[in-house]
């Protein structure tokens, strides 16, 4: 079930069910011109649900610079507060390093295909409460 957060925003809820919450980024780069309205979509998503794990849907996505990365910390960040879990799923090989480069991509589960279309369970931890 895809529904639009609002008509001008172009971010996608595509499944919330009692646990989880599956957000898709409204465009390929996830940078300073969508992450303030696609972090507070997401917190208005989560707000709904209460406790709540989300899933940030990241195949289309081919960049991020450093506002998307804070935006993916900062909903990690309060998802985590709450008891919640944050994945990335289908991350593509330059947004994987861009992570890598920032050194928070031990922070994230990562789930999804991976660069040669393998399976990818999760990654190595998934960061503690509020820390990052």
């Amino acid at each position: 079930m895809e529904t639009p957060f609002a008509p001008s925003f172009s971010a996608n809820l595509q499944d919330i069910n009692e646990k989880n919450i599956t957000i898709t980024p409204p465009n390929s780069s996830l940078d300073d011109t969508v992450s303030e309205s696609f972090k507070q979509k997401a917190m208005q998503a989560l707000g709904r649900r209460g406790h709540a794990d989300i899933t940030i849907d990241m195949e289309q996505v081919t960049s991020v610079d450093y506002s998307g990365l804070g935006c993916l910390l900062y909903i990690l960040r309060q998802v985590t507060a709450i008891g919640g879990e944050a994945r990335l799923k289908g991350v593509c090989e330059n947004v994987r390093r861009q992570l890598a480069t920032a050194r928070i991509e031990r922070l994230f589960k990562i789930v999804g295909a991976g660069p040669e279309g393998d399976s990818i369970e999760e990654c190595d931890s998934v960061v503690a409460a509020g820390a990052y």
